[in-house]
């Protein structure tokens, strides 16, 4: 009898979440082959994912005593209590890890991301060390060779490309002819989270220079989950767009309805994040008829290596030439054609599918190693003539008069990160900490000389400060749960500063 398989991720409750969807694709699979498996997490929102049976995280200890076999953990910015899960138990282990992004893109935002990310980097080392036999799952040979650099043994890595509800879908390659009336804005299109390293300052001055060097307005939709802990950067896109008069638009999260009028609506796709572990949207894209432009970085550069519309670097009137080509009536059918034909295939379920198999197989389970081959290497397909002329076309076109920022902060390919980065980063981390904490409790105003509550207000002021520094001496013992304490510092610490409001109006009232 076949040996089952545990899946084990922390959440499968969001409407867009690659790890979750690639979760679910694994477990589809799985049982596709007639495999027993479960998938265990911590959150878990059945209409999101509809055919997927999770069960609670605490019962996975007891299903492997019941049926020993592999766990596969997908794997997320240090979740404390799988890793430490993962050290007791003694089941064969598959790390399932989907990149970290490097952590100087969230350092000037926030504190609590950059720490998350520095977090997960060093947990994945701690438990990849403790546990010398588990096996490593990349999504890209860019995190493959991420983990190298991290000293992590290259034979103990697998390269296995992350699914998605699109890739399994035929390819729209005919979506009839876009209108090129003067009148109506140029809809660029970019999806994913709005967080800084995604792309959207640069993606806002290539769409100025696209509008002056095409003479009609742009309107640029960025479609995805702003993140709470960085509020200050869709502001600053917002105000970056308002600056270079480029409309944007920015719905959140959307349905997945919404997501497929998104692409339905849209011109062209301009896909220029600075680190990805993948680029799941920019195949996406393909699929659904889009033309592509992109950047080659990280992961990226794998998905659009002979791609004639990529680019490698981030000059703003370089993209736009591309962008317009893309918008060429003749161009755009044939780089469609060429998109499904070149790029597609190489990234397919089938390959997946074969991918999983061969690297399934040693664990004890799966049926074995399939005939076909289980790596995506690059075609030679050349590149359409038509892209080409256009190309030609839009480099003779006069560059934009208009000043385009130049200043945008910039990342430089090929983004790993080292351990020097980690240990620089987490020392860091440690100090801003206690400056943090400490200035926090002593910037509130207390309020000083009140007869009626002067001695309420300086109990809670030595409570406060004394809650602080017991707080920072738990985070100086272990910085492996830096983000939760700060967080509960930081809601101890707001109540606190509400309750004294209330007792200053109160006085005020009595007085």
């Amino acid at each position: 009898m076949t040996a089952p398989v545990y899946l084990l991720v922390q959440g499968m409750h969001l409407r867009a979440d690659s790890i979750a969807y690639d979760t679910a694709f694994q477990y589809r699979l799985f049982k596709s082959w007639g495999v027993p498996v479960e998938v265990f997490a911590e959150t878990f929102d059945a209409k999101n994912y509809p055919g997927i049976e999770a069960k609670p995280f605490a019962d996975l200890a007891q299903a492997l005593e019941r049926a020993p076999g592999p766990v596969i953990y997908h794997w997320v910015d240090g979740w404390k209590e799988g890793d430490e899960f993962l050290l007791r138990t003694s089941a064969p282990v598959v790390l399932r890890w989907h990149n970290n992004t490097p952590p100087w893109f969230f350092a000037s935002y926030s504190f609590v991301p950059t720490h998350k990310t520095v977090r997960g980097f060093l947990e994945l080392l701690r438990v990849a060390e403790a546990l010398p036999n588990a096996r490593l799952w990349t999504n890209s040979e860019f995190s493959r060779r991420q983990l190298a650099t991290l000293g992590i043994d290259d034979s103990r890595v697998d390269v296995v490309y992350p699914a998605s509800a699109y890739l399994e879908a035929k390819p729209i390659l005919d979506r009839g002819e876009r209108p090129q009336d003067a009148d109506r804005p140029i809809r660029i299109l970019f999806v994913g989270r709005v967080v800084p390293h995604k792309g959207h300052l640069h993606l806002l001055a290539a769409g100025r220079a696209v509008a002056e060097m095409s003479g009609r307005e742009v309107c640029v939709v960025l479609p995805g989950r702003p993140d709470s802990d960085m509020a200050r950067y869709v502001p600053e896109v917002q105000a970056l767009a308002h600056r270079l008069d480029v409309t944007v638009e920015i719905p959140g999260e959307v349905s997945h309805e919404g997501l497929a009028s998104a692409y339905r609506d849209a011109d062209v796709f301009v896909g220029l994040s600075e680190h990805e572990g993948f680029g799941l949207p920019i195949l996406e894209a393909m699929t659904r008829g889009l033309p592509v432009v992109g950047y080659r970085s990280s992961a990226v550069a794998e998905l659009l290596n002979s791609h004639p519309l990529a680019v490698d670097g981030l000059d703003p009137v370089g993209i736009a030439r591309r962008v317009i080509a893309a918008l060429d009536p003749t161009a755009r059918q044939a780089l469609v054609t060429w998109q499904a034909r070149a790029v597609l295939p190489r990234f397919s379920g089938s390959v997946i599918t074969a991918q999983l198999r061969t690297h399934a197989s040693p664990l004890g389970f799966g049926p074995g190693v399939p005939n076909e081959p289980s790596t995506s290497e690059p075609t030679n397909t050349p590149c359409p003539p038509e892209v080409r002329a256009a190309l030609e076309k839009a480099v003779a076109l006069p560059a934009p008069r208009a000043a385009l920022p130049r200043d945008l902060p910039r990342d430089l390919n090929p983004h790993f990160v080292t351990r020097y980065d980690l240990e620089s980063y987490r020392a860091l981390l440690a100090q801003a900490g206690r400056g943090d904490l400490r200035g926090r409790a002593l910037g509130i105003e207390f309020g000083s000389h009140r007869p009626t509550f002067g001695g309420v207000m300086g109990l809670l002021k030595t409570g406060i400060l004394r809650l602080q520094d017991g707080l920072i001496r738990t985070i100086e013992m272990s910085h492996d749960d830096l983000a939760s304490q700060l967080h509960k510092m930081s809601e101890r610490v707001d109540l606190l500063s509400v309750e004294l409001k209330k007792l200053t109006r109160d006085e005020k009232k009595e007085r």
